[in-house]
Parts: C-alpha cells; structure tokens; sequence
C-alpha cells in the first residue's frame, strides 16, 4: 500500500482520527489528518481525500458561507486537481436533496462505519486507478517494444533510450508499485522523445491523467 498520500478531513478531530488510524493500521503509510481548513490549497497534492461533508464556520475557510464545504473542496478539487480522489463521509445519513452531488464523488460513507466497509470502500477507489494505470503501461511498452527505430522517427540510440523508459515504467506497473512522482519524470521523457507519435502520446496522457 506504499506511493498513496491520503488526507483525512474532517471538522471533528476524534473522527479524523480514527479513520486515519483505521487506514494505518491497515497498511496505509502515508496518511494525514486534519480537522480546521482556512485555504483550498491545504488539499493539494494528494492521491486521495477522505472528506467530511458539513464543517462549522470556525473549522472553514472565512470565505466559504455554507455548511456544506465538503462539496466545495470537492468541486475545486475536480476543477484544479482532478486525478485527487475524493471520498465524502458525514456522521448522518445522506439527505436526498444532495445525493445527486454525493454521487459525484468517487465513493462515500458514514464516518461512523465499522473498519471494514471503510476500508472496503478506500481499497476500491485506489485500486480502479492503479489497475488502469497498470494496463495502459503494459499496452505502451507492447507498442514501443513491437516498433522500430525508423517507425518512431528515432536513432537507435534515441529508440534504445524510449525502450529503457517505457521498461522501467511496466516493471514498476507489475510490482504494483504506483509511485506517482517517479512515473510522471518517466512519463516526460517519453513524451520529449517521441513528441509526434500520436497512439505513444495519447497512452502516454492517459496514464497521466489515472496518476
């Protein structure tokens, strides 16, 4: 479960907590809490975001006048971060008059709910990106290593180094190991050398948009 930055928000500390301490306990090394926002930019940089629903006015950002500033962490998050995955919890039911927004969420739960169903719940999520991800790096290294130096537009030496690459990225695939930021330097150097083969790129970016 190594490579995943997890953030645990939630305006009850005791409930971050425990939900963080529930992920830890679980294999999750790297796993962050936090129960007082002031500025959307404290929820950069994760892989994923567990989210409390509604926050007291005291635990928000001074800007944010409504409640539910859950759902607003997750609109800014889908529109300047949108590979963060994001998770919603509330102490309560869901009422039906925001299901509709809940359900634009990658996954929910209550935050009372036992260990299992949460881990359950966070294991899915996570592990949807890193199978995708998984299978487009096998496809990319199938193409370069089924190509040739003349196909690509590539010295040897060039084509020699794009083979090394893409490698490397598959091998760290198969050990399911999804380091986020080693995969996105790998990733850049592909594209710089075959910057106008249009299936190499476009594998390439879609593997980016999963990390």
């Amino acid at each position: 479960m190594k490579g995943r930055k997890i953030l645990v928000a939630d305006d009850d500390p005791a409930t971050a907590k425990n939900v963080a301490a529930i992920l830890s306990s679980a294999g999750f090394y790297e796993v962050e809490e936090i129960s007082s926002i002031s500025s959307f930019s404290e929820l950069d940089g994760y892989q994923l975001i567990i989210m409390d629903i509604v926050w007291p006015e005291n635990n928000r950002p001074a800007f944010e006048y409504s409640d539910y500033f859950g759902f607003s962490a997750m609109r800014y998050l889908r529109s300047y971060d949108p590979n963060t995955k994001i998770i919603l919890m509330s102490k309560s039911l869901f009422d039906l008059d925001n299901l509709y927004i809940i359900q634009e969420a990658d996954s929910f739960f209550k935050s009372t709910s036992p260990a299992p169903e949460i881990l359950e719940k966070v294991s899915t999520v996570l592990s949807l990106s890193e199978q995708k991800a998984i299978k487009l790096a096998s496809v990319l290294k199938l193409l370069v290593l089924e190509g040739r130096a003349d196909i690509f537009g590539l010295d040897e030496e060039s084509y020699e180094s794009l083979v090394k690459e893409v490698s490397v990225l598959e091998s760290e695939s198969e050990k399911k190991v999804i380091n986020k930021e080693r995969w996105k330097v790998l990733l850049s150097s592909i594209e710089k050398i075959v910057p106008n083969v249009r299936n190499i790129v476009d594998l390439v970016i879609s593997i980016k948009k999963i990390l």
